[in-house]
Order: C-alpha cells, then sequence, then structure tokens
C-alpha cells in the first residue's frame, strides 16, 4: 500500500497543461487540482541545483519520487509528506529557492511526461491572477447576482498605443441576421463550448488572447486603457447555449446597455 495519499487529478492535468501550452482550460484545470489536492513535498525544504537554479522539488506520483531518490543525495533529516501547497507556500516565497520543479528526473532517466519548471513568482503570480478569477465569477454570491451586476469571463485582445496606453479588442461572433457580438460567459461549461470551437477561437488563440473577469460597467467603461468594440451590435451571454432564432433573451445592444 502507498504511503503516500494524493488526489486522482493533479498529475493528469499537470500533463494536459504540458501537453497544451497556452491552453486556458488546461491551465485552469491544472492550476484547480494543484489548489484542491496534494502534492509530495520535503520537510524541510530544500532545493536542487536544475539549470542553473535553485528548484524546489515535488511530486505528483510516487513513482516519480522514487526515481528522484535514486539520483541524488539528499540532506539528511528530510522528510516526505503529503501536503497542499498552501502548507509550504509561504516558507517557500520567503526562501532563497527560486524554482519549483515538478517531478525532476536527470537526462538519463527515462522521461514520463510530467516534469515541469516553473519560476516561483511567476508561478505564484499565475495561480493567484487565476484564482481571483474563478472566484470572481464562480462564486455563489455571483451565480445569484442580476444581470447587470455579475462578473463575467470576457476574452480579450490586449494591445497597445505608442505611448503605452492599454487598448483592448474583443473577438465577435455572428447571430443570424448577421449582426456581430462580443461573447462573454458566466460558467465554465459555457465558455469551454465557444473555447473548443476552433473556427470560432482561432483568431483568438493564434493572438495570444486572454480571458479575464469584468463586470458590464468595467466592460463599457474601463478604469484602465481603452475598450473598443468595432462594428458589434453588442454582447451576447454564453452564445452557444441558445439557439438565437428562438431567444434572443441573452443578446444585448450596446444602447441597452448603457442605459443599465
Amino acid at each position: 500500500m502507498s504511503q503516500f495519499e494524493l488526489g486522482p487529478d493533479l498529475d493528469k492535468r499537470l500533463r494536459d497543461s504540458i501537453n497544451n501550452e497556452g491552453d486556458f482550460l488546461a491551465n485552469l484545470g491544472f492550476i484547480l487540482a494543484l489548489l484542491n489536492e496534494s502534492v509530495i513535498a520535503p520537510n524541510p525544504l530544500f532545493s536542487v541545483e536544475v539549470m542553473e537554479h535553485a528548484a524546489l522539488p515535488i511530486f505528483t506520483t510516487e513513482s516519480d519520487l522514487e526515481i528522484f531518490l535514486t539520483d541524488i543525495q539528499m540532506p539528511e533529516g528530510v522528510i516526505w509528506n503529503t501536503v497542499p501547497i498552501s502548507a509550504f507556500w509561504s516558507n517557500l516565497m520567503e526562501s532563497p529557492i527560486d524554482t519549483v520543479t515538478f517531478n525532476p528526473k536527470t537526462a538519463a532517466d527515462v522521461q514520463t511526461g510530467n516534469l515541469y519548471f516553473f519560476d516561483k513568482i511567476k508561478l505564484n503570480d499565475f495561480l493567484q491572477s487565476h484564482s481571483e478569477m474563478m472566484n470572481q465569477v464562480m462564486s455563489a454570491e455571483n451565480e445569484e447576482a442580476p444581470f447587470e451586476q455579475k462578473s463575467y469571463f470576457v476574452p480579450t485582445l490586449i494591445g497597445s498605443r505608442m505611448y503605452g496606453d492599454i487598448i483592448r479588442v474583443f473577438p465577435m461572433i455572428m447571430a443570424p441576421d448577421k449582426k456581430t457580438y462580443v461573447p462573454i460567459f458566466d460558467n465554465l461549461l459555457s465558455l469551454s463550448m465557444w473555447y473548443r470551437n476552433e473556427e470560432l477561437v482561432k483568431y483568438f488563440k493564434d493572438n495570444d488572447g486572454q480571458f479575464r473577469a469584468m463586470k458590464l460597467n468595467e466592460l463599457l467603461h474601463p478604469s484602465l486603457g481603452e475598450n473598443r468594440f468595432g462594428e458589434t451590435a453588442g454582447i451576447v451571454v454564453n452564445p452557444l447555449n441558445f439557439d438565437p432564432k428562438e431567444d434572443q433573451s441573452n443578446m444585448h445592444t450596446w444602447e441597452e446597455l448603457d442605459k443599465l
């Protein structure tokens, strides 16, 4: 019987994120698993030298830990525990360790597809930004909020002017009347239906599109930068969840929104 109790998803989600670099849903799945499941981590924390970085080794499978332990001389007194990352994160951030490495191996080891390095500051920012976005949109409070006060997942393309001012433009989707709308989403299932439709999202993905959590007021009147909507007629909420020929209640023109 294994001495480590690990959740069912983290290793799978890590591999999926590695194999689909830059994929929002794959990255989000990894982050959710990392925040909700445990890893195998050393106590006390220590580092190994990896590509001129001091790297903390952590593991998503017991077999990867076993491979690692055959390769290194471990410091005395180290105990390996199954813990959530929150158990050691503040200590890590205060330490001179600058990198987190998942399932480290030597070049001579069989590579199992789940080795990855993160700069700890970038990983911290990545975890913070994605968890804040999820909490903002997926909270029970937001789910119960009225349409005009909800936060939404908004796909966004970000650029800048010559002097550094931020400009945001948005993907669009065409309705049967040939008018185009900016798609926004109030849940992950609806977002994933759009994001996995390669015809709709090719330009968005090819141009490093990002998702932001926004309320309608911020979409219409951003505190920083400029949001440009081009020739679009308005917004559409969860556009692939309904037939616009039969139901247009999720379609809202800019004129309607200006009156909110």
